[in-house]
């Protein structure tokens, strides 16, 4: 399991409404190493970027010009939740 899965699945549990979609690339060579996240009630969209799947994560966000790189579950989903929630 790449460390994308287990964010993925601990947002799932914490915020059933929140979506993640995967970048969905046209050619092979492309790096689908894109993930968004996007609550129903927000304009705002988080990008989770990881060539691997795995740690380290660029967290960025469309109502911030802030990135952070997460090293771990709980820094990721906190920058997450603090983004999506600014917008709050």
């Amino acid at each position: 399991m790449n460390d994308i899965d287990t964010i993925i699945y601990q947002l799932g549990i914490k915020h059933p409404q929140w979506v993640v979609t995967q970048l969905n690339v046209t050619h092979e060579a492309d790096d689908n190493g894109l993930w968004f996240i996007t609550k129903p009630d927000s304009d705002a969209e988080i990008q989770l970027e990881s060539s691997s799947g795995n740690f380290p994560f660029l967290v960025e966000s469309t109502n911030s010009n802030h990135r952070i790189t997460a090293t771990d579950v709980e820094a990721t989903i906190q920058a997450i939740e603090a983004a999506l929630n600014s917008t709050e």
